[in-house]
C-alpha cells in the first residue's frame, strides 16, 4: 500500500512500471484529489485504475488533512508514505504504525530544501525516525543519510520522468530556442529569464524564447515579455504533458533554463539531451546532482550572468549540440523510470 499527498501526472510511468511488477493486491495507491495550489496536473483513478482518490482538504500554511482510506493504509503489511510533514494523516499513521512494530516506509525529499539543520529539516527527521526506512530521489541523498544516520535504512530511487526507450537525443535539427518548463510561479523566477532573454537576443535577434506551463504569474510574464520588446519572439505555449511533443520543443532548443530553484526541469532537459543554465543560488532539489558543470550545462548567477551564458550557449551551440547523445545517454543510465521503479521495488522486497 502506497499513501500520497497527491501524485503528480508525470508520475504515471513509474506507476505503470511497478504495477507490471506487483499484481492489484500487491500495489494499492491512495492519493490526494488536488495539489496546494493547483498548479500540478494530479493523477486521479482515471488515469490509472490502482489509484483510489483521497480528499484533500488544505488547512492555513498548506497543512493537509486526508479524507478516506485510512483504514486500509493502517491495515497495510508494509505502507509507503510521502515524507511530508505538513499531511497530518501521515503522523498519526506512522505513530501507530510504529506502537503496533508494522512496516512503515517514507518516500520522498532526505531533507528540505532549506536544509537539514533547520526546522523543517528537523520535523522531517523525526518522521524518518518513525518510519522503518526511506526512500529517496537520489542515491547521493541515500549515502548521505546512511552516513549520518548508520542505522537507518536508505534505498535509492533516482527521480525520474521518462522510459529508458524515450530518452534520446534527436540530431540534425536547427536549434535557436531557449527553453522553459515548469510551472509560472514566483518562485520560479521566470521574470529573471525574460529579463536576460531580452539582453541576449539583442546581439543575436534569431534567438526565440519558448516558456511551457501554467500558473499564476502567466499574465504578469506576458506584460513583462511586452514591456521588453520581446514579445514577437517569446512563445507562452501552456501546458504539455505529452512526451513527443515535449520532444518536438526541445529538438529546436540549444539550452534549456531554470532560473529559480531546480527540480526534476534538470533531468528533463538532460534526458532530451539539452544542456541547462541554473542558477547558482538557490535551495535546489535533490536532482541538481544529475548537472555537471561543463558536460551538460552550467550554473550563472544573477540576470546578466545568464544573458551572458545564454548568449555563450548559442555562439557555440553546434559544440554542444554534437554531446547530445552523450548527455541524454548518462541521464537515461542514472534517471530512468527503469532505475526508480527499481528502488522502489527493492525498498519493499527488503522487508
Amino acid at each position: 500500500m502506497m499513501r500520497f499527498a497527491s501524485l503528480g501526472h508525470y508520475r504515471l510511468s513509474t506507476f505503470e512500471q511497478l504495477a507490471s511488477h506487483f499484481g492489484p493486491e500487491e500495489l494499492e495507491i491512495q492519493a490526494g484529489d488536488r495539489s496546494p495550489d493547483g498548479t500540478v496536473q494530479v493523477l486521479s483513478p482515471l488515469d490509472f485504475d490502482r489509484i483510489s482518490s483521497l480528499r484533500n482538504v488544505y488547512l492555513p500554511k498548506q497543512i493537509l488533512v486526508q479524507l478516506g482510506g485510512f483504514r486500509s493504509a493502517w491495515n497495510a503489511s508494509t505502507l509507503v508514505l510521502d515524507l511530508n510533514p505538513r499531511v497530518l494523516n501521515s503522523w498519526l499513521l506512522l505513530t501507530l504504525r510504529r506502537a503496533a512494530r508494522r512496516r512503515t516506509l517514507v518516500w520522498g525529499h532526505a531533507w528540505p530544501r532549506t536544509g537539514s539543520a533547520t526546522k523543517p529539516g528537523l520535523i522531517r527527521g523525526l518522521m524518518r525516525k518513525l518510519s522503518n526506512g526511506v526512500i529517496t530521489y537520489t542515491a547521493h541523498q541515500a549515502r548521505e543519510l546512511s552516513e549520518k544516520y548508520p542505522g537507518l535504512r536508505a534505498f535509492p530511487a533516482p527521480n525520474a520522468l521518462y522510459r529508458r526507450e524515450k530518452m534520446y537525443f534527436t540530431a540534425d535539427r536547427e536549434r535557436n530556442v531557449v527553453i522553459y518548463v515548469g510551472r509560472l510561479v514566483l518562485e520560479k523566477k521566470v521574470d529573471a529569464l525574460l529579463n536576460a532573454f531580452a539582453q541576449a537576443c539583442r546581439s543575436s535577434p534569431k534567438m526565440r524564447l519558448v516558456i511551457i506551463g501554467e500558473g499564476p504569474e502567466r499574465s504578469t510574464l506576458e506584460h513583462l515579455a511586452t514591456s521588453l520588446g520581446i514579445e514577437e519572439s517569446t512563445d507562452f505555449m501552456g501546458v504539455i504533458t505529452d512526451v513527443e511533443v515535449l520532444r518536438g520543443q526541445y529538438s529546436r532548443s540549444f539550452v534549456s533554463v531554470s532560473p529559480g530553484y531546480a527540480g526534476l526541469s534538470v533531468t528533463q532537459s538532460l534526458a532530451f539531451g539539452v544542456p541547462i543554465l541554473v542558477s547558482l543560488h538557490e535551495p535546489h532539489a535533490p536532482e541538481i546532482s544529475a548537472l555537471e558543470p561543463g558536460f551538460n550545462g552550467q550554473f550563472f548567477n544573477g540576470v546578466e550572468s545568464l544573458a551572458a551564458n545564454i548568449s555563450d550557449f548559442y555562439a557555440s551551440r553546434a559544440s554542444w549540440e554534437s554531446k547530445g547523445s552523450q548527455i541524454s545517454a548518462q541521464c537515461a543510465k542514472e534517471f530512468s523510470v527503469e532505475a526508480m521503479a527499481e528502488g522502489v521495488i527493492a525498498a519493499l522486497a527488503a522487508g
